[in-house]
């Protein structure tokens, strides 16, 4: 496709952006971009939504990209505009979510020579993008477009960034430019009949086998058939908190999440299996604990399309390497499938282990109970996207309401990011126009508290729940267990006034501060069309019950009941 008239640099961005289907770009604006902003309030297909930061510009691209499964464009002028990004670049990778950004930099000429606002964004991003180009003329604009939007989404996904000099979009581009055209995503990437006879042969022995589900199965979007093949081998399913919802959790054979923060019962169920079968997973510490501890009589079978995923933590007994919806695919069409089941004692273990130790609710000294929060939020709206932050209310959230699909519970799970909730989840209504429940705490909003503006402007309903211990929870938490309780910077001598800072932004709140008043606010909030945000008061030693360090056993987190079946001479 060619365009034959003289047009500026900031033209061909902007036209090679709308090529690549981008439709929505978050950004905060500074001088050495307005060319392309000028592009901008002509465009007819590119919306721009205004941040208050640069980092929720990338937090919110990359909402957007949870949920629409689209690269997420983010930008940010030069010097400390491009800087603020880099926290959502660096969460965006750790979870392998697609994200575009672009950077706009000092002249090409001044470039080296620590002009005002120069910064080499090439070499800081080096570490936390797939890849990063600098544009060095206008013609080569639109192929490095292209390349970033398909680079952002062949797996592993993740973000790629680009460092564009302010003289480029100011330059006149001489001749035609060509806009390329999307290439596919590859070619699939199955196993040859040798793996797959492995794989069987493994499996056919297990008698207490269990499959993993991480964010392989979310991102290859393959979870009916994982969910088919499940049903057919009859094999109980744990998730890593990026693989929340591959399975259902209402599901007799969900485990839900496993490791430091997951149930005593799969982590009884990892701990006393034969054979572990993980998908798209990586065997990191939050999943395993201690590993000289982790599953210590299963064999190991590890599939990622990632090659090098293979062993970074864990030594398998068989490492497989391809892409995850046309390897399930693949095993659902072999008739080694049909020949194995677990067998029933271990699924009966699995249903006893599930009621006799399901997670209780955790005490609290005094008002609130979390946990009653989210039980009753999911009586209200069971099918509702969640986006939390990271605290103490991300536990209570992922352990006390019941995801029954992928992305319906959203974190930035493995980078562990403050102040990713309340802009990710505004990236996630922008993009799916439906109300968004955010669970953060007062130490995480306030990470972006601006970006309450942001959502007063826009009007989206995005419904933001407050766990206000006064505190920052888990840090207290820590000292409060490990350290003799002796608090220091983790309390906030004064009450965060959450609610009414939220009124003077033009959002709808209220504070709650016992349980009777906690569904008719929740209520509410549900049923206002625009933002509302709830004040959840709670005591500062309200903690979470129980939770393990990385350092312990997971045998510090299972059930306690005595099995049914008699594994002592299988695991002597």
């Amino acid at each position: 496709m060619k365009s034959d008239n003289v047009q500026s640099g900031a033209r061909i961005l902007h036209d090679a952006l709308v090529h690549e289907g981008v439709t929505v770009l978050f950004g905060y604006p500074g001088s050495d971009m307005l060319p392309f902003y000028d592009e901008l309030y002509h465009s007819s297909t590119i919306r721009h939504i205004l941040v208050r930061h640069e980092q929720a510009a990338a937090h919110a691209a990359d909402g957007y990209a949870r949920s629409s499964g689209v690269p997420g464009v983010c930008m940010a002028t030069s010097g400390p505009g491009s800087t603020n990004l880099i926290t959502g670049i660096a969460a965006a990778y750790a979870d392998s979510i697609p994200l575009v950004a672009l950077t706009f930099n000092a002249s090409s000429e001044y470039l080296g020579k620590g002009v005002f606002q120069e910064v080499d964004m090439i070499s800081i991003t080096n570490t936390i993008t797939k890849k990063n180009w600098r544009i060095r003329s206008v013609e080569e604009i639109p192929a490095i477009i292209h390349q970033a939007f398909y680079e952002s989404q062949k797996y592993p996904q993740g973000p790629v960034l680009i460092d564009i000099p302010s003289d480029i979009i100011r330059k006149n581009a001489l001749g035609n430019v060509e806009l390329e055209t999307m290439n596919d995503q590859g070619g699939r990437q199955s196993l040859s009949d040798v793996e797959r006879a492995a794989f069987f042969s493994l499996l056919s022995q297990a008698k207490r086998p269990v499959f993993i589900a991480g964010s392989g199965i979310v991102q290859s979007q393959s979870h009916v058939m994982f969910r088919n093949l499940v049903e057919r081998l009859n094999v109980p399913v744990a998730s890593t908190v990026s693989g929340v919802g591959s399975i259902s959790e209402h599901h007799p054979l969900a485990l839900e999440v496993l490791g430091v923060l997951g149930t005593p019962y799969a982590n009884s169920a990892l701990q006393k299996a034969d054979c572990i079968v993980a998908w798209g997973m990586h065997f990191e510490p939050r999943s395993t604990a201690r590993l000289e501890y982790f599953a210590p009589n299963a064999k190991i079978i590890q599939i990622d399309i990632n090659h090098k995923a293979c062993g970074l933590f864990v030594q398998p007994t068989l490492c497989l390497s391809g892409d995850v919806s046309a390897i399930i695919s693949d095993m659902l069409d072999d008739e080694r499938s049909r020949a194995y089941r677990a067998p029933t004692e271990w699924i009966e273990q699995i249903a006893l282990w599930k009621h006799s130790c399901a997670l209780r609710s955790d005490a609290a000294p005094s008002g609130i109970q979390p946990s009653f929060i989210m039980e009753t939020l999911e009586r209200i709206v069971p099918n509702i996207r969640i986006f939390a932050g990271n605290g103490l209310h991300k536990y209570w959230a992922l352990r006390h309401f019941t995801y029954t699909y992928p992305r319906q519970f959203n974190t930035n799970s493995r980078f562990g990011a403050m102040g990713f909730a309340l802009p990710g989840a505004i990236g996630a209504s922008i993009a799916l126009d439906e109300p968004i429940v955010v669970v953060t705490g007062d130490g995480d909003i306030q990470m972006n508290i601006q970006e309450l503006a942001t959502l007063a402007d826009l009007s989206t309903p995005v419904k933001i729940l407050v766990f206000n211990n006064g505190s920052l929870g888990a840090i207290r938490q820590h000292q409060h267990f490990s350290y003799g309780k002796r608090f220091i910077g983790s309390t906030f001598d004064k009450p965060l006034a959450i609610a009414e800072i939220a009124q003077s932004y033009g959002i709808r709140s209220e504070t709650v501060g016992t349980h009777e008043y906690i569904q008719p606010a929740l209520e509410r909030a549900l049923h206002h069309p625009g933002p509302y945000l709830i004040n959840f008061v709670l005591h500062p030693d309200t903690y979470l019950e129980k939770k393990i360090s990385i350092n312990e056993s997971l045998d510090a987190l299972i059930c306690p009941v005595e099995p049914i079946i008699d594994t002592r001479h299988d695991l002597a």
